[in-house]
């Protein structure tokens, strides 16, 4: 963790039984070794910003839950993973291009909040 920014930079593979530390600010492949084979992967309710490649080459994931509290989501922020569902919440501001390729996700609901897509 990054205390200055208050910012999760990385996740050690040894972490992976624990829930994601409550920062505002989840960094580009920050949770590279943290959730290959996790089912489900949610974000706590603190973080405002998800960055590229937080869910890349999950193998097990099912389902991904962005909270109220995350403003944007970066291009390619939740890609190439086996999710069948990814829940967003209002709240959500901006979703970056690319940002649920490469998913087995068949239909998605986007928050009314949402006021750009890349």
């Amino acid at each position: 963790m990054d205390t200055r920014t208050d910012a999760l930079i990385y996740c050690n593979s040894s972490s992976a039984s624990l829930p994601l530390p409550r920062v505002s600010r989840v960094e580009d492949w920050a949770l590279e070794n943290y959730s290959p084979y996790q089912i489900t992967l949610e974000f706590p309710d603190s973080v405002t910003y998800i960055g590229a490649s937080n869910a890349y080459d999950c193998v097990g994931l099912e389902t991904i839950i962005v909270p109220g509290s995350v403003v944007e989501l970066a291009d390619g922020a939740l890609g190439i993973n086996t999710a069948t569902e990814i829940i967003l919440n209002e709240g959500l501001r901006r979703i970056g291009a690319f940002a649920f390729e490469q998913t087995e996700i068949s239909s998605i609901s986007i928050p009314s909040t949402v006021e750009w897509i890349g």
